[in-house]
């Protein structure tokens, strides 16, 4: 995974449904991506949760597949770490967190989050390399997610700097 990396999030509207492009390094990551939701409620940008995950726990088999950096060179790793079972449990966390924090508003103000979200962030993780983070370091992942989802959602857009020497996560408004 790239030690630091910058993405932009371009927000659009087609046919009324509220849609992102996610563009790291000037190449589109994925497709449009919109809420699959009834309810418009942000988690078309919820990519944010998987690159903060790459910037402070150096782990998203999501992120790792999108930029087409999986380990093809030691295939028992590219079976377990990169593999669909390590992705599909990515998503599964992006959703679960995603879900709490929408029944938390969005995590704004909040400091601590529930142990019961946090050990099973951490055991869904278990089975993977991630499997040594402390449930501190997946509680400050899922702040930081949240403190930037916010800003890039009230902005319908912007850039977002993910550093994982400095496990930092920085945005800034497009313009």
């Amino acid at each position: 995974l790239p030690r630091e990396f910058t993405a932009k999030f371009v927000a659009s509207v087609e046919d009324g449904v509220s849609k992102v492009e996610v563009f790291v390094d000037g190449q589109i990551l994925g497709g449009k991506l919109n809420d699959n939701s009834y309810v418009e409620d942000g988690y078309r940008f919820h990519d944010i949760f998987h690159m903060t995950c790459v910037a402070l726990l150096g782990w998203s088999p999501v992120v790792r597949a999108l930029l087409k950096r999986k380990r093809k060179s030691d295939k028992e790793t590219d079976e377990v770490e990169d593999g669909g079972r390590a992705i599909v449990t990515d998503e599964a966390l992006a959703a679960v967190v995603f879900s709490y924090a929408v029944r938390h508003r969005y995590l704004d103000e909040i400091k601590v989050l529930d142990w019961q979200l946090l050990d099973l962030c951490h055991e869904l993780a278990s089975p993977f390399e991630v499997g040594k983070r402390s449930l501190y370091e997946w509680e400050q992942t899922i702040l930081k997610t949240f403190e930037i989802w916010r800003k890039v959602q009230t902005h319908s857009g912007g850039w977002v700097r993910f550093h994982r020497k400095s496990r930092s996560v920085d945005f800034s408004v497009v313009e």
